[in-house]
């Protein structure tokens, strides 16, 4: 086997850099609307989130997931949505707190400011062990999907509370204007419609009860 040098590795491992660097961005511009860009098993949070008027800002579901984009990254490892720090967020935080759902001692609220804007942080609090601390794991993604699923549900049951529609504007569409050499491409604004979140549940519902059925 031929074998190459120090200074042919250092040049192939600079290249390859390079080539992944270049496919993250292509990736990262595939699209220019925002809700392509919401990591799939938290978008659904985020839309009532936004319909229940807490403004929310950034959110990433904490885990891998099959189809999503690669220049996805979840390096912290826990779900998270951060919001405006409101009265309709507080009263969120009341809601849960007071509520029943399964896990909700789960989900954390931290107050932060962030370029002068107050915000209040919802992170979960996940606690792996052994080999499912591990992100290439199958395992690792499922106490995260449990969680924002029992949340998921939680939110939607405070329907009634929606608005029939929220517009989310991309936080990076802010700063870009504001700072130039702001890299992430800022996306087109999300407009969220009740209806269809709604039908978005009922299609859930739909394919788990045929699940059991099966």
């Amino acid at each position: 086997m031929p074998e190459i040098t120090d200074e042919e590795k250092a040049e192939f491992d600079r290249l390859r850099h390079l080539y992944n660097r270049e496919k993250i961005w292509a990736s990262a511009t595939a699209s220019d609307r925002l809700e392509d860009d919401i990591d799939e098993p938290i978008k659904r949070c985020v839309m009532a989130l936004a319909l229940l008027g807490c403004e929310p800002l950034w959110s990433c579901c904490g885990f891998p997931y099959h189809g999503e984009p690669i220049h996805k990254c979840h390096t912290m490892g826990t779900p998270y949505i951060a919001m405006r720090d409101n009265t309709k967020t507080r009263w969120l935080i009341g809601q849960l707190h007071a509520s029943r759902t399964p896990f909700s001692d789960r989900w954390v609220f931290y107050p932060h400011v962030n370029d002068g804007e107050e915000y209040i942080s919802m992170t979960c609090v996940i606690e792996r062990s052994g080999d499912w601390k591990n992100e290439d794991c199958i395992h690792y993604s499922e106490l995260g999907a449990t969680y924002i699923k029992y949340l998921e549900d939680f939110l939607v049951s405070l329907e009634r509370k929606m608005k029939s529609r929220a517009v989310v504007v991309d936080t990076s569409e802010i700063y870009k204007a504001r700072f130039p050499s702001w890299q992430y491409p800022p996306k087109h604004a999300w407009v969220i419609r009740k209806s269809d979140l709604l039908k978005e549940m009922e299609c859930q519902v739909t394919s788990a009860t045929y699940a059991e059925a099966r």
